[in-house]
């Protein structure tokens, strides 16, 4: 009767009085110091599961799954729900990526793109990332790359210098569910990156696969950096968000 007692105050059975003869069938609760009290067991007598809190277990799948999708850190603990919105612009940015990832099978299978531009620190990256978050933890695949990065991985297979083909490059970038591209317009830009990206954007928009664009420079600005064909490409199905405001970075 004494363990009984101790065991309802430390919060591991379900708070009710009941018959300590009864003591074995009444579910077992443990309490997680992130997410609080949680259901071990069903009865004393009902089998033995792993007495770790489930949801720690999402966590931890979801943050390996980040790390392969190549989320940066920074942004690996960022959601939509953490996007701070303090005027009408950064809602209207906050409702689209929301609507965007509201039903991520359609949205996959559409193909649809969104092109998020604007000055630095306004949370484009933020909102990019936690998209693919959402894709994550649908089940599907997504990768993070800067623009910078791809071009090298597709360069270095031409000297040899990479294990992969460039054709094999180009099938893996064009098949994930989920491909966000950022710091556009950061390098130095020559036929060939514009060739590189090309390829890229036309062999998601033949897979009917959703692209996120993200860049600090002006639709015009992008247009000409990409080139004609690459733009009508990405613009086919595309929404562009502007964001317009200033940096958060420094008021943080």
């Amino acid at each position: 009767m004494v363990g009984f007692v101790e065991n309802i105050i430390q919060g591991k059975f379900d708070g009710k009085l009941v018959d300590p003869g009864d003591v074995r069938q009444q579910p077992v609760y443990l309490n997680c110091s992130h997410h609080g009290r949680w259901k071990w067991r069903e009865s004393l007598d009902g089998p033995v599961v792993n007495p770790d809190c489930p949801k720690c277990i999402e966590d931890r799948r979801l943050s390996s799954d980040l790390g392969r999708a190549a989320i940066p850190p920074r942004y690996q603990r960022h959601s939509l729900d953490t996007y701070r919105v303090e005027e009408q612009g950064q809602r209207v940015a906050l409702e689209c990526c929301q609507d965007y990832a509201a039903n991520v099978r359609r949205t996959r299978d559409e193909g649809r793109n969104l092109l998020l531009i604007g000055g630095v620190g306004t949370g484009k990256t933020h909102l990019a990332c936690s998209v693919a978050r959402v894709f994550i933890s649908s089940g599907m695949s997504a990768l993070y790359v800067r623009t910078g990065e791809m071009i090298d991985a597709v360069r270095e297979t031409w000297g040899g210098q990479s294990r992969k083909s460039t054709r094999r490059i180009y099938r893996e970038l064009a098949d994930y569910d989920l491909l966000v591209i950022d710091e556009l317009g950061r390098q130095a830009w020559t036929g060939d990156e514009q060739n590189i990206l090309f390829k890229v954007l036309e062999g998601r928009n033949e897979n009917l696969r959703p692209t996120i664009l993200i860049s600090n420079f002006s639709t015009e600005q992008i247009k000409e950096l990409l080139g004609e064909a690459a733009y009508d490409r990405l613009r086919a199905n595309a929404r562009v968000v502007i964001f317009d405001w200033e940096s958060w970075r420094g008021r943080q």
